[in-house]
């Protein structure tokens, strides 16, 4: 029986980028789930098959294909067409995948297709809103698979698609008892950590202010471009409690989220992207925050909209005023100092995690939508 599903993608592997992760951990799920993924995504000079699949923490291999990054302009038609040509050649029952170009000019050849977005397509050319449009109202297309109901809402009026062909799933994480492993020894002050890029909008400034006014916590900041991480370590280069460790391999930052006290998401108002020419506030769905809940440990997030999905206040998070670092200061120290609320949401995140979001979880429910 063929149970082999192609995956659309242009992320590039390996890379520092979300999209990157997360479409390496949906495609190792969809082994869980019985599947047999081949993910056609673009290479970096250091994309090593043999090292690929630790660097990024999965479990599970599957075959990837490797694109040709193309940058002249219309160059992304012919990058869809060479996922055709794959299609072609291997057959898969299923296509899948984030690039919505690959998997529409696959859907005249497969009856079985499917596409998740996570933001809405802004600016592009009119005729690439008109193949969405026919994408959506083809008998082969199953389902649009979005992250949040704000994103859902914004489709719904863009391409008067119907709601029944969109299926709202939060993004997830792996379950970090699988190949956890603690190496890291920090000293016994209260720690406080973020594990995330260090783009306009993530809350950086506002971590170095905290830093500033509780010397006696230790605030760790891992992640980012190489020149995020120098910008961001000028700015706090006499601060003593405050370590900037800054890139980490995925499979290697589990052991340190869970060496924190304490987990903070302090996004801002407007939340940017690499590219700076979006802002994702109104839909996102971090993998921050999965990431943090699976750790088991407590979580401190800013008080946005969409967050309230999945996060609730004081029961399996404690939500500031993203603007106020006076508020991030007291719901520090509440934590610190009640052991009896701390414990609380962190073991409500996490059974929160174990029941809806997991990657296995949602590989299944992007399946069952096929």
């Amino acid at each position: 029986m063929n149970k082999t599903i192609l995956y659309s993608s242009r992320a590039i592997i390996p890379s520092r980028k979300a999209n990157s992760i997360h479409i390496m951990k949906m495609c190792s799920a969809f082994v869980d789930n019985g599947l047999s993924p081949i993910l056609l995504c673009h290479k970096t000079k250091s994309f090593n098959i043999e090292t690929v699949f630790d660097e990024y923490g999965v479990r599970n291999r599957f075959k990837i294909l490797t694109v040709p990054n193309l940058k002249f302009p219309f160059s992304s038609y012919l990058v869809a067409l060479i996922h055709l040509f794959y299609f072609l050649k291997y057959k898969p029952k299923y296509s899948f995948g984030r690039f919505f170009l690959g998997i529409f000019f696959i859907s005249f050849f497969n009856n079985i297709n499917s596409l998740e977005l996570h933001q809405p397509i802004y600016g592009g050319l009119n005729i690439q809103h008109l193949m969405l449009k026919k994408l959506f109202k083809k008998k082969s297309f199953k389902k649009l698979i979005l992250i949040s109901n704000p994103l859902k809402e914004i489709f719904l009026n863009l391409y008067n698609i119907k709601p029944n062909n969109i299926k709202v799933l939060a993004d997830a994480a792996d379950n970090p008892s699988t190949f956890y492993k603690n190496k890291i020894d920090y000293k016994s002050k209260p720690k406080v950590g973020y594990v995330g890029h260090l783009y306009k909008g993530r809350g950086i400034e506002l971590i170095i202010k905290l830093a500033k006014d509780l010397p006696g916590i230790e605030f760790h900041i891992v992640g980012g471009n190489n020149s995020d991480i120098k910008r961001v370590k000028n700015e706090a280069v006499r601060l003593h409690n405050l370590r900037i460790h800054g890139y980490v391999k995925p499979s290697e930052t589990e052991s340190i989220r869970q060496s924190m006290n304490i987990l903070i998401a302090p996004y801002q108002y407007k939340v940017g992207l690499s590219s700076g020419s979006m802002t994702t506030e109104k839909w996102m769905s971090p993998l921050k925050i999965f990431e943090y809940m699976a750790s088991g440990r407590a979580i401190i997030s800013s008080d946005i909209p969409v967050l309230k999905e999945v996060l609730i206040q004081d029961y399996n998070c404690l939500l500031c005023d993203p603007e106020n670092h006076l508020d991030w200061k007291k719901n520090i120290n509440k934590l610190i100092n009640d052991e009896d609320l701390l414990k609380k949401i962190s073991s409500n995140a996490r059974n929160d995690f174990l029941k809806k979001y997991t990657w296995t979880m949602r590989a299944k429910k992007v399946f069952d939508q096929l």
